[in-house]
């Protein structure tokens, strides 16, 4: 079963269902996991306040209802346990033992992407620097009588916030998801759903106090500290992972590679198309998944770092080739961008890039675009100024190759 099909099971699981209206009462996927609550704490993982038996909303205890609460929208955030989740099977919770925020995602036992998991957290593939995979802390038994699996993994955050600054942050980015995914190909896995949204980052070298795991779990603004470093404070901390294996397909041996047909995800590859009986273009043609994840991690990348690194444009035009038979493989184009990277002048690590957040989500306008642009000035300086007067070195490659 896809990870997806589950989801579906479970009411109330489309993404973007959480939010704000009706805060004291629990949706049906919420009382999934308040009715997990006790198990969990047993297991060593302790759910919100809000997911606990005896929960009572914070702003009852001070003596508000909900119609107070919501015709005051500067309050939005302010209150942690009156948000619900947007993603049915996967929660922040706390390990009891150390303190740690992570997050624990509910799946089937029957769910594909549970071997793939459990090979990606065997130790010597774990420890491997070149995976770039989500570690997976732990997995467990919801209990004996439910058939669910718990796999808990470190909390994530989106790789867009905040956002990047210089071409330099941009190109370690880059080099460690064409890396990363060089290492799912070199041992048969294909994701098949590579997006912004299936790429997170390591929160903790920019915020070594925490961050606020409601960020990662709703789109609701929530107040949060502000980044105690930028990313040219850090790059030999800064870690990218893929996450959502919910589609990909493992295969035992390259030799026994197949075809496979469109589950989900992207689905623009021209090599998967074909025209319905309604005239309309369609995935319904069997394809390679190694050379669709090719494409959209070459769209991906297209999409956020062309314009400010025209040098990459040549791979990444070979990477969204129509033709499937003429993209790299992952190695090869991994190697092909160090090589770009390494030829770079220094001067041109500092030229600024995009801000993804505005890409993506907040196309500001009036005063909003020009204080937003005041700020991105600013803080592009104050990076740039980091990264010349220190000499900070280009993290692009494994130790050998880090060029200063």
């Amino acid at each position: 079963m896809r990870d997806s099909e589950f989801e579906r099971l479970v009411p109330d699981a489309e993404r973007g269902g959480g939010g704000m209206s009706n805060r004291s009462t629990l949706t049906s996927t919420e009382l999934i996991w308040r009715a997990a609550f006790t198990r969990l704490r047993d297991l060593g993982f302790i759910l919100r306040d809000r997911y606990s038996p005896e929960w009572v909303p914070s702003w009852v205890k001070e003596g508000f209802d909900d119609a107070w609460l919501e015709e005051r929208d500067f309050l939005w955030g302010s209150y942690d346990d009156g948000i619900a989740i947007e993603h049915a099977t996967t929660l922040d919770a706390t390990r009891a033992s150390d303190g740690l925020v992570c997050a624990i995602q509910m799946k089937p036992p029957e769910a594909e992407s549970l071997p793939i998991l459990r090979f990606l957290a065997r130790p010597e593939v774990i420890n491997d620097p070149r995976n770039h995979a989500c570690p997976v802390l732990a997995e467990v038994p919801l209990d004996e009588w439910t058939p669910a699996r718990v796999v808990v993994y470190p909390l994530a955050r989106d790789w867009r916030l905040p956002p990047m600054r210089l071409v330099a942050d941009a190109l370690q980015f880059c080099d460690q998801l064409l890396e990363g995914l060089s290492f799912l190909h070199e041992h048969n896995i294909a994701h098949r759903d590579i997006a912004a949204r299936n790429i997170m980052m390591d929160p903790s070298a920019l915020f070594p106090h925490g961050v606020n795991p409601l960020a990662t779990f709703t789109r609701i603004p929530v107040p949060e500290m502000k980044p105690k470093y930028d990313r040219v404070d850090v790059y030999s901390q800064m870690r990218y992972w893929f996450i959502d294996f919910g589609l990909s397909t493992m295969f035992a041996s390259k030799a026994e590679r197949k075809l496979v047909i469109w589950e989900g995800g992207p689905r623009d590859m021209p090599e998967c198309l074909e025209l319905d009986a309604q005239g309309e273009m369609q995935p319904n043609r069997p394809y390679d998944a190694f050379k669709a994840d090719m494409w959209s991690l070459g769209k991906l990348l297209g999409r956020y770092f062309a314009s400010s690194i025209p040098e990459l444009q040549p791979l990444i035009s070979a990477m969204t080739a129509p033709s499937p038979d003429s993209r790299p493989d992952c190695a090869t184009a991994l190697r092909a961008f160090r090589t770009i990277a390494h030829e770079l002048p220094r001067r041109r690590l500092l030229r600024g890039i995009p801000n993804a957040v505005q890409l993506d989500w907040q196309p500001w306008s009036g005063a909003d675009a020009m204080s937003q642009a005041m700020f991105n000035w600013v803080d592009y300086w104050r990076c740039a100024g980091k990264f010349w007067w220190r000499g900070t070195p280009l993290l692009v490659g494994g130790a050998s190759e880090i060029r200063r």
